[in-house]
């Protein structure tokens, strides 16, 4: 019978190898394992303890874990792959959930097989015990005693079969955490092959779209009737919508594959609106509908907030508005309420007085590829995803979009933004806005300042069509400019050295040697402290990481294809003003 000091050894012993288990990671436990048989193996004085799993489908088990006392010969390597037909009164036992006991090896049968693989290994006396998941026995734990016969007691049997408990629920552990990992791989690797099939597909989409987009731009500024001067602007204006569903779709995907990142930087809130407010102003006036800005002089001039995305989710909203509206007003709106001395909480909404839209329909607006109503699709048009993309973009920045309608009186969208004030003691004034606002008040002249001087531009660019309407749009603000064209980015590096450019519009896509690898061997070559080349990426990749990436290199800009000709004229005038 066991002592109570015995006893109180036991239960300190398993608890210890308990919690050792419980905080065990994945990577620890084959070492954690050898680590408690030895625990026991010493507590017991016996010389090997050993672990073996069960392989119900090749019918065969395994030694997978192994101690041994000192100068007790291992046999872990020697035990793989043992079949069943090999041991039938060992695996009988263990498959009924029985203890198997020999206290004495040398009196087995012979020439039974059990004592042709256990004699070899020297062993006098064993215990093994199943490892039990409910009816299914997943393997065994065992003691050999080498150097002298040994009688197993209870308390032996019993530390056994706490031991064997704690590695079927070690063993479930691992099982399941091989499997998240497993899963959490293939789910990566799916998002990865996700990731680069939009990075294609956006490639593939917009290269030709800079084209047709480009070239009627181009067209619309020569000679035409004013039948050829309609069929242009149709083309132009299809090829524009065109790349609004495209956006739109790839912009749903990278939502949805956690591709689209916050980036959080000081923002001119009230610059954002007017810039917002005056790419609709053209088409509020088309319809005869009254555009109004609202904004809240409250609100501070400067704040942290990602500005592309905001003004993607009002662009979004506004285009519905305007879209929906046949009469009226659409308005454009700001109220800000501080929070603490830095931070606050800036509501946007977006009225109209158009269709309005019914309790039924509304449940459907933030539903994929849908619409509140599908005959709105045939009047309208639309991918139906400009909504939802706008409230996931809003979830992204801590809010999300809500609705105020009433039907047959247009429709309220709003959403409520928490932001961080860069300079809380300077507020928007009334004078950071125009006075009129109306339809019929002048639209801001967005055509380009012509520059006569001989700048030095260089064009890397492999697609020859692209080469010839880049060439041609340079063309229109910088008539006198000296323009390389080159087809990839070693033939721009060695034009450089040999006739240095003053800017150099570099895509990243090009044969022997791309845009990424050019512009970081041009920025290595440079000489320190001195100002270099501006680089400017043109691109159909418009993934955000590919524009951080370009920006880490040296690059000093990021447009992307479908080019605009404003954007790339006022780009150029950047970095052109100061280097004559």
């Amino acid at each position: 019978m066991a002592s109570s000091d015995q006893n109180t050894q036991l239960a300190d012993l398993l608890m210890e190898i308990a919690n050792n288990f419980i905080n065990v990671t994945l990577e620890q436990s084959d070492d954690m394992i050898n680590r408690s048989l030895g625990m026991l193996g010493e507590f017991t004085g016996t010389d090997r303890a050993y672990v073996f799993l069960y392989d119900h489908q090749e019918k065969t088990t395994s030694n997978t874990h192994e101690w041994c006392a000192p100068n007790i010969v291992p046999q872990l390597e020697e035990l793989q792959q043992i079949p069943y037909e090999a041991l039938p009164d060992w695996t009988n036992k263990h498959f009924a959930g029985e203890v198997l006991v020999i206290p004495d090896v040398l009196a087995l049968d012979a020439a039974g097989t059990l004592r042709q693989i256990l004699e070899p290994q020297e062993i006098k006396s064993l215990i093994t015990l199943p490892m039990m998941e409910g009816q299914t026995c997943t393997g065994f734990v065992g003691f050999d005693s080498v150097r002298q016969y040994h009688v197993y007691t209870e308390r032996e049997q019993k530390l056994l079969n706490l031991f064997a408990l704690m590695l079927v629920n070690l063993n479930n552990r691992i099982h399941t955490q091989t499997q998240l990992n497993q899963a959490m791989a293939k789910a990566e690797a799916a998002n990865q092959a996700k990731s680069e099939f939009l990075a294609n597909m956006s490639h593939e989409i917009r290269t030709p779209l800079h084209g047709v987009i480009g070239f009627t731009d181009l067209l619309r500024k020569t000679p035409l009737t004013p039948v050829q001067q309609q069929y242009v602007e149709n083309a132009n204006s299809s090829g524009h919508l065109l790349l609004g569903i495209i956006n739109d779709i790839l912009d749903f995907s990278k939502i949805e594959a956690g591709m689209m990142a916050v980036e959080m930087i000081q923002t001119d809130i009230g610059d954002l609106l007017k810039r917002t407010f005056n790419l609709f102003r053209m088409s509020a006036r088309s319809k005869g509908i009254q555009l109004i800005l609202q904004p809240d002089i409250r609100m501070p001039k400067s704040i942290l907030t990602d500005a592309l995305r905001l003004q993607q989710i009002l662009t979004n909203l506004l285009s519905n508005a305007i879209k929906f509206t046949e009469k009226g007003e659409v308005e454009l709106k700001t109220e800000y309420q501080s929070v603490s001395k830095n931070e606050g909480i800036l509501r946007f909404s977006i009225r109209d007085t158009g269709i309005g839209i019914t309790d039924d329909q509304k449940q459907k607006l933030f539903r994929a590829f849908s619409q509140a109503d599908t005959s709105t699709t045939r009047k309208y048009g639309g991918t139906g995803l400009g909504l939802i993309i706008s409230d996931m973009l809003a979830r992204l920045m801590g809010s999300k979009i809500e609705i105020d309608n009433s039907t047959g009186s247009g429709t309220i969208f709003y959403f409520e933004l928490p932001v961080m004030e860069v300079d809380a003691q300077t507020q928007t004034t009334a004078s950071d806005f125009p006075l009129d606002l109306s339809p019929a008040s002048t639209i801001v002249d967005n055509n380009p300042i012509i520059d006569h001087f001989p700048w030095k531009i260089m064009v890397a660019e492999d697609v020859a069509l692209n080469r010839m309407m880049i060439e041609a749009q340079i063309r229109l603000f910088y008539p006198a400019a000296e323009i390389q064209l080159c087809c990839n980015g070693k033939e721009a590096l060695q034009q450089h050295i040999e006739n240095p450019a003053d800017l150099i519009l570099m895509d990243l896509h090009m044969p022997e040697m791309d845009g990424i690898e050019a512009t970081r061997l041009l920025r290595e070559n440079e000489t320190p402290g001195q100002r270099g080349v501006p680089v400017i990426a043109l691109t159909a990749d418009a993934f955000i990481q590919q524009k951080e990436r370009c920006l880490q290199i040296g690059m000093n800009e990021f447009l992307t294809k479908p080019m605009d000709a404003g954007l790339l004229e006022a780009t150029f005038r950047k970095y052109l003003i100061n280097r004559n």
